[in-house]
């Protein structure tokens, strides 16, 4: 029967169908295998840990790899190449990896299996067939972080001088139950100290575990790689003298100020020819934050005011009445848009007072002498750090404006400052009716100081030396060092403490003091000029306290 010509077009289709069906057909090696990691644990490290990657060899469906492993490498981020056993076939264990380089390691394994494929001949027939291929995985190591809190000092063997050290990875996540070492051999420790950091990722070990020999650097390892490190210093620092070509009060208070404060809302101004004023205003320092500065009563250093304007302070407080500092200059100070706060009173032991009730008490307050500067500024630092204010009294009677005072602060204990030469035994016994009572005092001035720092030197640092001329008799002819107020300030800041000292020698008491005490001692330096402090003491004194 004839094909007509509309049926062409299927027939020829159907012949083309039934010839393709005919044909014999070829299979291929379709099977696709990848390495994946049995756990998040076995592609993610951190860099000094040593241990094993488990991989699993499965192909796309998930059923396990049953031919041969030719090979396996592992390249560190450094391109370096290490070649490993192959251990197992569908689950692949490798062992002995030591991660001592962060960032992204490449697992290679070469594969090798048998499939069956058709041929294409006629007839079909079955062969098996041989294929291999590489598979790849990323491994990642994070860097390791430890920051440490705590000083080391050469031979400090204290078991209660703690370094603690906190271990994170490269994100700031802590890492508990990891091994550091702390490796000491630098600075003369023969030992090493083996701790594993606890569930807040951190380690504690005391001096008496590792002291130092030696400056230099200790080291904290993880799998053998350098982690941190921390310097030990020497026991004792001399410090560059602060002022020596200073000339005046005000020259001092500037450079001080510009030692200790970057900024600051608040600025303490004192007159520069009289300490009286502001001898109890180093706790007021502690508590506003603020530098001592000095100038003429009656106008302000226009290096005062740029230095004021520097801190870009907002409030200035006035220590002292108009004759300490003037109105107008007050009022200059309202124009320029400062807040000006006045603590004055009709006398010494009224502005101690108004200063005092400012301050406030921890629960105890000290008591100097109205005309005992040295007493006052020796206990300075160590009173603003405990946040306890300064009182001042006549010799043989305690003012009114102090009784005031000590009914409001309503101290636990009151600390008398010098011996019955300055501060009578009336007062004490007066006191004694209603407070916990100390008194703490010398010989002389020196002898004071020695006591009050028997009784309150806690290994505050830095030490400061300053001149201890600063009652106006002291000199005939000129105005009272300033120094020891504004380095009263300046300690009561960074944690340390004062030592006033004449210009050219070193008083018995207080080179017995220091003798003692110097193992404690890290750094000292002195404030103000070489006519303050000779260069002769103050190489005496830095020979004194190295160790």
């Amino acid at each position: 029967m004839p094909v007509s010509r509309n049926h062409k077009i299927p027939f020829l289709l159907l012949l083309i169908l039934a010839t393709l069906l005919l044909l014999p057909t070829v299979a291929t090696a379709a099977t696709v295998y990848s390495l994946d990691p049995v756990s998040d644990s076995d592609y993610n490290f951190i860099v000094g840990d040593s241990g094993s990657i488990n991989m699993r060899i499965v192909d796309d469906e998930g059923e396990p790899f049953s031919g041969n492993i030719i090979w396996v490498t592992l390249t560190d981020p450094d391109g370096n190449e290490t070649s490993y056993s192959p251990a197992g076939s569908s689950n692949l264990t490798i062992s002995g990896i030591l991660f001592d380089i962060p960032g992204t390691y490449y697992l290679r394994v070469k594969i090798r299996y048998e499939f069956e494929s058709e041929t294409d001949t006629d007839p079909v027939t079955i062969v098996t067939e041989t294929a291999a291929e590489t598979l790849k995985q990323a491994i990642y190591v994070e860097d390791m972080d430890i920051s440490t809190s705590g000083t080391m000092v050469v031979n400090d063997s204290s078991p209660t001088h703690f370094i603690t050290a906190a271990v994170t990875d490269s994100e700031g996540n802590v890492l508990p139950r990891k091994e550091i070492t702390v490796d000491g051999t630098e600075v003369g420790v023969m030992n090493t100290l083996k701790l594993t950091t606890n569930t807040d990722g951190e380690i504690k070990f005391s001096m008496a575990q590792l002291t130092p020999l030696l400056t230099g650097t200790i080291y904290y390892l993880h799998g053998g790689c350098v982690i941190g490190s921390q310097p030990v210093q020497a026991a004792y620092t001399a410090g560059e003298r602060l002022g020596g070509s200073v000339s005046g009060n005000t020259d001092l208070s500037l450079k001080v100020s510009r030692q200790g404060w970057e900024t600051a809302d608040n600025v303490i101004l004192t007159r520069d020819d009289i300490l009286a004023d502001a001898l109890t205003a180093v706790p007021l320092s502690k508590k506003l934050d603020a530098p001592i500065l000095m100038t003429a009563p009656a106008g302000l250093d226009y290096a005062v005011w740029q230095e004021i304007e520097r801190l870009g302070a907002h409030n200035i407080y006035l220590t002292g009445g108009t004759a300490a500092i003037s109105a107008e200059l007050e009022h200059s100070l309202r124009d320029k848009g400062y807040g000006i706060i006045r603590l004055a009173g009709k006398d010494r032991y009224e502005t101690a007072a108004r200063i005092a009730a400012f301050v406030g008490s921890n629960g105890t307050v000290y008591l100097a002498a109205g005309y005992g500067e040295p007493d006052a500024l020796a206990a300075a630092a160590f009173a603003a750090e405990e946040g306890n204010p300064i009182l001042l009294t006549e010799r043989t009677g305690l003012p009114a404006a102090a009784l005031a005072a000590l009914q409001t602060l309503a101290p636990d204990n009151i600390i008398i400052l010098g011996d019955t030469g300055v501060i009578a035994p009336e007062i004490e016994s007066l006191l004694k009716t209603q407070y916990a009572l100390e008194r703490w005092g010398g010989g002389d001035r020196y002898g004071t100081e020695k006591v009050i720092f028997q009784n309150l030197f806690k290994g505050q640092a830095p030490l400061y030396f300053a001149s201890a001329l600063v009652k106006p008799e002291d000199l005939s002819s000129s105005i009272p060092y300033g120094d020891a107020l504004v380095s009263a300030a300046l300690a009561a800041k960074t944690g340390g403490f004062v030592v006033i000292v004449p210009p050219d020698n070193l008083p018995a008491s207080i080179s017995t003091f220091l003798l003692f005490n110097k193992g404690y001692i890290s750094t000292a330096l002195v404030i103000g000029n070489k006519t303050a402090i000779s260069a002769n003491l103050e190489k005496d004194l830095q020979d004194l306290l190295a160790h």
